[in-house]
């Protein structure tokens, strides 16, 4: 029989035999509700083989609860607990040991929480607690996604974006590795979004602060403070600053919940510019001259508006305008500043009707004889009137050529009216003109005439300039030319004639060179003065005697082509048969390109 020896090891209780066979294994700590895993270490001395593994895990001594190298085991809940090994060899050689086994306990957990606001940080705090160890980690899953890495601790500080049911989750592991989550559902009121826009800046004028806050949920209370000591509740409040300055304004928003959120801009109160001007009564058609007196020292002037009162504007600094109406006109004046601040200063201006009187004259303004004329200014009334010759009556008597102007003075306005006539008394010219004369048919003459200032000559034909002293005609046939002069003070004179007689029987003159290459010049074969005489017929032909050209028509011209279209460089010769000649007329024609 062999003897068994038993010593304690630590927590350990190991039975020695004095054999070549061990017993060892390892075993798993595993948390409630999972298999325990035991894994046999055992082992014996060489030559021999381990031939049974027999397990006692209810501690009852009795090794009937499991068989094999590799076992595991439910414990029904969680402790510590005393797990055995037989181990037999094939020697039938023995072995046992007993080992502590550790089974740990599942947590309980759960957390609490208060009020949440969106956006705004509130606590989380968590109450775990385990059974025979404890909570070494608290883990939080904060956006339901099933991970709890979105913080760690029993107690967090966080915010959620978004306001209603928010499903939030800890998990809490103990010491052993065992872990257990619990859900909730975290409420979270909407917190309102602050915000507004500040309008007119400028002192002196209610500032508009227009709400563009988002309530999110309800109606918010609203608290204002202007930055000067003032507040107010309202949705959109109208503030009046005092003074010029920076100021900081804040909006805070509650919530029916108690949520809240708040802004604050920086406002600057702008100072308005001064305005003033000077401006006269004026005469009617008279400018006005208006001036800008305004004195705006540190101040930017973006802009200068007129409105003269009838509709019309300016942006000059100091413009001139002039009224085409009489009456009395509002006129305004308004500076605004670069940081759109403005002022306006209005100021009547009084446009004064002028006196009004037309000169008539008893007789002829502009006669060639020396006559008397009476010039009258009528509707003189209350007015003071004064001529040019120094008179001061209504009407005066004229009898020498010259302007006469009338000057008519209202004392009360100092508006004036001035109306001028010319009176003209001249002398009848008297014309010098050429004398008659005879010229050759085509032949050009001057016609010269003097004595007068102006002239004007007819009949027109042949004629390029009908006013000037010296034309040059060349008629056709005997033409005799009628004249007129007028003087400077428009006297005109009788008309002086002038006859130009023709001889026919010369002048006939063929051209006797043409170059029809189309640049302008020469480009056609003309007889010159053929149409002075009458039934005329005009050959030409080549140097082989080939008629290339006929015509009856004084004024046809020949352009070069034969009757084939084609244009021949060379000499050609012509015929020219008129019934008033007494013999035809013959001679050569040089064609080049």
């Amino acid at each position: 029989m062999l003897r068994l020896f038993f010593t304690v090891v630590g927590v350990f209780a190991v039975c020695y035999l004095f054999s070549a066979v061990t017993a060892d294994f390892d075993a798993s700590t595993v948390c409630e509700g999972n298999n325990t895993q035991f894994t046999s270490t055992s082992s014996s001395s060489t030559g021999t083989t381990i031939v049974s593994y027999k397990w006692d895990f209810q501690n009852d001594g009795v090794f009937d609860d499991s068989t094999g190298a590799t076992v595991s085991f439910l414990y029904s809940s969680a402790g510590t607990y005393n797990a055995k090994l037989e181990v037999i060899n094939d020697l039938n050689e023995t072995s046992i040991i007993v080992k502590s086994v550790t089974v740990g306990a599942i947590p309980s957990v759960n957390f609490a929480f208060g009020d949440f606001c969106q956006d705004i940080t509130g606590q989380l705090s968590s109450n775990g607690v385990v059974k025979g160890s404890s909570i070494s980690s608290y883990d939080w899953d904060l956006n339901n996604d099933g991970n709890f890495d979105d913080a760690n601790g029993q107690q967090i500080s966080t915010s959620f974006a978004k306001a209603g049911g928010n499903l939030v989750g800890i998990q809490a592991t103990s010491s052993l590795g065992c872990s257990a989550s619990a859900y909730r559902l975290v409420t979270v009121d909407a917190t309102p979004t602050a915000n507004f826009n500040v309008g007119n800046t400028c002192i002196g004028n209610p500032v508009e602060f227009e709400d563009f806050s988002v309530a999110n949920d309800g109606t918010p209370f609203h608290n204002w403070e202007f930055g000067d000591g003032s507040i107010a509740t309202s949705d959109a409040p109208l503030h009046t600053y005092d003074a010029v300055g920076d100021y900081t304004v804040k909006l805070t928003l509650t919530s029916a919940k108690g949520c809240i959120d708040s802004i604050s801009k920086a406002v600057t109160i702008h100072a308005v510019p001064s305005v003033d001007f000077t401006a006269e009564d004026v005469c009617l058609n008279e400018e006005t001259v208006f001036v800008n007196t305004s004195s705006n020292t540190g101040l930017s002037i973006k802009s200068t508006t007129w409105n003269f009162g009838n509709g019309t504007f300016s942006q000059d600094k100091n413009p001139n305008y002039t009224y085409s109406k009489k009456g009395t006109y509002q006129v305004t004046l308004t500076l605004k500043t670069d940081k759109g601040c403005e002022q306006s200063s209005s100021k009547d201006v009084e446009v004064f009707a002028n006196p009004f009187s037309i000169i008539t004259a008893s007789g002829e303004i502009e006669d060639c004889k020396e006559e008397e004329v009476i010039l009258t200014a009528p509707n003189v009334g209350s007015n003071s009137i004064l001529w040019s010759t120094g008179a001061t009556k209504e009407s005066i008597t004229v009898r020498n050529s010259g302007t006469y102007e009338m000057v008519l003075f209202n004392k009360t306005t100092g508006c004036e009216y001035r109306d001028d006539i010319t009176v003209t008394v001249g002398q009848i010219p008297v014309l010098t003109i050429s004398k008659d004369r005879t010229i050759n048919f085509g032949d050009e003459t001057t016609l010269s005439v003097r004595g007068a200032a102006t002239y004007q000559w007819e009949p027109a034909a042949g004629i390029t300039d009908l006013t000037s002293n010296n034309v040059v005609v060349s008629p056709g046939n005997e033409t005799t030319y009628y004249v007129t002069g007028t003087s400077a003070n428009g006297c005109v004179s009788e008309e002086a004639s002038v006859t130009v007689k023709v001889k026919k029987r010369f002048g006939l003159t063929p051209m006797t060179l043409f170059s029809p290459n189309g640049d302008g010049v020469n480009d056609t074969w003309l007889v010159k003065n053929l149409s002075g005489y009458s039934s005329c017929k005009v050959q030409v032909f080549d140097s082989w005697g080939n008629l290339v050209y006929e015509s009856n028509d004084p004024n046809s011209r020949w352009d070069g082509s034969s009757s084939d279209g084609k244009i021949t460089e060379g000499v050609y010769y012509y015929v020219i048969n008129c019934k008033s000649l007494e013999e035809d007329l013959t001679g050569s024609v040089t064609l080049v390109k």
